[in-house]
């Protein structure tokens, strides 16, 4: 007989299912293991690390204390070396006064034996007696008079007057004012300040020339005349300085006033400003 044709094998079906179900299972369960497993391995590890991280920390810790009780070993140590130096020191010294204090106990004793029974002062005290003052007084006054003084010196005034100069003379001068005033020439009552000694001598200048300028240059202002005077002075230095010679000027005069009043007295005058005032300022101003 044949195999029905288009049939279902309930049997060969049923086995198939049971299989995948029990294969199915076993994938669960082993899924499961492997997963317990790994969790297991992460919390292990997680563990491990925090343990080693304690560990570092404690063993940090330690190394700090370890070095601070280093540093204060170190510390007392230092302290201690300078305790025993101090005392070392003071040891030191008072062996030094051990080795000096009979000595200057017998000084002492030997000083008081030596001022015993005297009352002179000792000579580091620098106080005197009336006795000594006395004597040192005496012997002073002793020693001034066995001495020449100025009082023992005399001279002889025989002087005798040079007759080769005439106290009266009129050309002498004993001082810079005596000798300006004699190197001054025309009136006693002339101004010594130089300054003004030369504008004075220029304004004679000008008072003489002035008519000889009108004439020549008619119909000019007053100002433009005195600025031709100050250019006639500056062009032509040599009749200037011999008129200024006769009007009464010496020659230290005659120079300042071409050189410095001069030039000052030509200047123009400002706007606003005649030539009155101008010259009024050249002769008030220094």
């Amino acid at each position: 007989m044949g195999k029905k044709q288009g049939g279902v094998n309930t049997k060969v079906e049923a086995a198939k299912a049971k299989k995948a179900v029990a294969k199915a299972s076993k994938d669960a369960a082993k899924a499961a293991a492997d997963a317990a497993a790994e969790s297991a391995e992460w919390v292990k590890g997680a563990d491990a690390r925090g343990a080693a991280r304690r560990q570092e920390e404690e063993r940090k810790r330690a190394e700090k204390e370890a070095q601070k009780a280093e540093k204060q070993k170190l510390l007392a140590l230092e302290e201690h070396a300078l305790d025993e130096n101090k005392r070392e020191i003071r040891k030191q010294k008072k062996a030094v006064k051990d080795v000096a204090k009979p000595w200057e106990e017998a000084l002492k004793s030997a000083a008081k034996k030596s001022n015993r029974g005297s009352r002179k002062p000792s000579p580091g005290s620098g106080k005197l007696t009336q006795a000594e003052m006395a004597a040192l007084r005496e012997a002073e006054e002793a020693r001034a008079a066995a001495k020449p003084g100025r009082k023992a010196i005399k001279f002889d005034n025989n002087f005798t007057a040079n007759r080769n100069r005439n106290q009266d003379e009129d050309g002498e001068a004993r001082s810079l004012d005596a000798a300006l005033d004699l190197l001054s020439v025309g009136d006693e009552e002339l101004e010594k300040h130089p300054e003004r000694r030369a504008k004075a001598a220029y304004k004679a200048f000008e008072e003489v020339m002035m008519p000889q300028v009108k004439e020549d240059y008619p119909g000019l202002k007053l100002s433009q005349y005195k600025q031709k005077l100050s250019e006639m002075v500056r062009r032509d230095l040599w009749w200037p300085c011999v008129l200024l010679e006769r009007l009464g000027a010496d020659w230290f005069l005659i120079f300042v006033v071409v050189f410095l009043v001069a030039p000052l007295a030509g200047q123009p005058a400002e706007p606003g400003e005649s030539g009155v005032q101008r010259q009024e300022a050249v002769e008030c101003g220094a």
